[in-house]
């Protein structure tokens, strides 16, 4: 009689599932909020002077060559995040109770200043990118915000 032996398999259902686990949290970890001490980000100004969108500060010419492509008449300006946000794309999206601090002085790209379209008075509400804001302070060089919520 002979007995055939089959042979291991390479991988045991426990590493299988071991495998399965941890390519499942991966994808989840990329859709929950993120928190930071501070983010450095791009702050992309329309023409009219609204905020339209927040972008993760990459310095790198490649970055550089799709922003100026998809918001060519934009004004760029350096700015920073303190707290949580959610990524949308290629967009950042604070959540309420974060800050977002902008350096009109600190122009990226393009030498386009700050214009005047949106009422920047502290206390205002206005919309920044994806989400509302209140302006806590507003001076020739910075304008710092706290996001209300989540809500255009």
């Amino acid at each position: 009689m002979v007995i055939l032996k089959m042979p291991r398999p390479l991988i045991g259902n426990t590493t299988f599932l071991y495998v399965l686990l941890l390519v499942s949290f991966n994808l989840l970890a990329q859709a929950q909020t993120k928190t930071t001490k501070e983010t450095k980000l791009i702050v992309i100004v329309s023409s009219d002077g609204e905020i339209t969108a927040l972008e993760l500060f990459e310095n790198d010419k490649s970055n550089r060559k799709r922003l100026l492509e998809i918001y060519p008449e934009s004004a760029y300006f350096l700015g920073t995040l303190v707290g949580r946000y959610q990524m949308n794309g290629t967009h950042v999206v604070p959540v309420p109770e974060s800050t977002v601090k902008v350096f009109k002085g600190h122009k990226l790209f393009s030498e386009k200043g700050f214009s005047k379209g949106e009422d920047f008075e502290k206390g205002n509400d206005i919309i920044l990118g994806e989400v509302r804001a209140l302006i806590l302070e507003h001076s020739k060089a910075e304008l710092i915000l706290k996001i209300t919520n989540n809500e255009n």
